[in-house]
């Protein structure tokens, strides 16, 4: 995920229409008929375009994909006028998107590849890599989350410090390269705020650095004086952060730029990828029509559609993922490094798909379904004893699998999951729990109680094990009272 860092790939977007003179920054929102669930007073329509791209709209309405942070700082509706203040506002960074759909009339998604994407010969950008997000109850403009990878985004980067050019062709105009990264607002010690680019100043070395940046942290940073791009990426898949680091930097322009230390230390890379890419395979259109349906996915329903050649599965929190197929049941959604797999019947109509969040839970359910659950887990453990590096899985993704199982019925093999997590994680009251409800399930009514008692020891808060106990040791119909 990209986050923040799409704000300056839109930029570029704008710059090439501006050049092309197909985009006027100087429309205002009432020239352009914006407007949005709150309605925009008479003043906030007098904002013009390059008012958004400096986030000097003074149009503060709620707004899709806003942190808690941005909420509580959004000023109050009608406290400033347009262009007298700065604020790092998502209403004008996705309100630009809806502005540029509707006077190209195109996709803005659509329009980056055309534009950007394919002159400056992007690898692994694809159309399915980016989604509008639509919070209705916030705002009638969604936001465009974007996915990229670091070598894209380092020809981006240098696409830019090439002032736009590219194979001898002039992308997006020197003008606009530096019209955009031009510093229009102070946004904090040493640096500024251009067109949905950050802008530093105390870069003075190499004549500045400017950048697009986004959580993470996600870094695009292009440094003219020194002939040089840096690209950061942090996997927020996985929940990981690193902090704004210009020391970093620092030290990278030093190791090019200064005269070599006597008798450096040489560390050698230690650089072995987590995950494996898989084998993927190619399915004609008619296999992957049939997947198209909604299913039953633990406790939520997840939807299967097919967007530009790709299955997509879109997912509660509202990010698609695009499914690849490894083998005609076997899907894997490479951003998150999770599987698909899909159940047919008898006919091969499908019938339930279980999403695993990781390679290993996707090959010991794939020995499950071949070796059967005793037999498949006995062979991890097995393996584990003798390779003390064996992968150990994690609690929530064998929880995962396991309650995936109950919802299709593979309770024996649910059983055998959930004895797995107690076993790897003793002190969890949560594993206990689940290890009770499937032997609930099964009718294993005493193994049930044994289990929701020691969840409860563990966490006399636990409410669940609470009503379940109840709900157990109450007489059942023909039982003597």
């Amino acid at each position: 995920m990209c986050h923040s860092v799409r704000k300056s790939l839109l930029s570029a977007v704008y710059g090439t229409h501006v050049d092309d003179g197909s985009i006027n920054l100087d429309k205002t929102l009432e020239e352009l008929k914006i407007d949005d669930q709150f309605p925009l007073t008479k003043e906030e329509k007098q904002a013009r375009i390059r008012d958004l791209l400096k986030a000097r709209s003074g149009v503060y309405h709620p707004a899709a994909y806003e942190t808690q942070q941005m909420k509580a700082r959004r000023p109050k509706r009608g406290s400033y006028k347009r262009n007298t203040f700065w604020y790092y506002n998502n209403w004008d960074f996705n309100t630009l998107c809806t502005i540029l759909e509707q006077e190209t009339k195109t996709d803005f998604f659509l329009d980056f590849k055309k534009r950007i994407a394919d002159p400056i010969q992007m690898e692994d950008f694809r159309l399915i890599d980016g989604y509008h997000h639509l919070e209705p109850e916030n705002s009638t403009h969604p936001a465009y989350p974007f996915r990229l990878s670091a070598r894209d985004l380092a020809r981006f980067a240098q696409l830019f410090l090439q002032q736009g050019k590219w194979n001898n062709k002039q992308v997006i105009s020197r003008a606009w390269i530096k019209e955009s990264t031009t510093a229009y607002s102070c946004a904090g010690v040493n640096f500024g705020y251009g067109y949905l680019w950050w802008v530093y100043h105390d870069f003075k070395n190499v004549g500045g650095m400017y950048a697009a940046l986004g959580v993470g942290t996600q870094v695009a940073a292009v440094l003219p004086g020194a002939n040089m791009v840096i690209v950061q990426r942090v996997d927020t898949y996985k929940g990981k952060r690193a902090r704004p680091n210009k020391k970093l930097i620092r030290m990278i322009l030093d190791a090019k730029l200064a005269n070599p230390k006597p008798n450096p230390e040489l560390i050698p890379l230690q650089n072995t990828p987590s995950y494996k890419r898989p084998k993927l395979t190619t399915l004609k259109p008619k296999i992957l029509k049939k997947y198209i349906k909604e299913y039953q996915v633990g406790d939520y329903e997840l939807a299967v559609k097919k967007l530009h050649g790709y299955l997509v599965v879109e997912m509660p929190s509202g990010q698609p993922f695009h499914l690849l197929p490894v083998s005609k049941t076997q899907f894997v959604a490479e951003d998150i490094e999770a599987y698909g797999f899909f159940e047919l019947d008898r006919k091969g109509i499908p019938v339930g798909l279980t999403i695993l969040p990781s390679p290993e839970t996707a090959a010991l359910y794939a020995d499950i379904k071949k070796m059967g659950p005793e037999a498949a887990i006995q062979a991890y453990k097995a393996k584990r004893k003798r390779d003390k590096d064996a992968y150990t899985f994690g609690e929530g993704e064998l929880n995962s699998m396991g309650y995936q199982l109950l919802g299709m019925k593979e309770i024996k093999a649910a059983i055998e999951v959930f004895k797995l997590n107690v076993e790897l994680y003793p002190k969890s009251f949560n594993v206990y729990d689940s290890l009770g409800e499937a032997y609930m399930v099964n009718g294993d009514i005493e193994l049930a109680i044994t289990n929701y008692k020691k969840s409860l020891e563990l966490n006399p808060r636990n409410t669940n094990a609470v009503e379940k106990l109840k709900e157990l040791k109450a007489p059942r119909r023909g039982e003597p009272q």
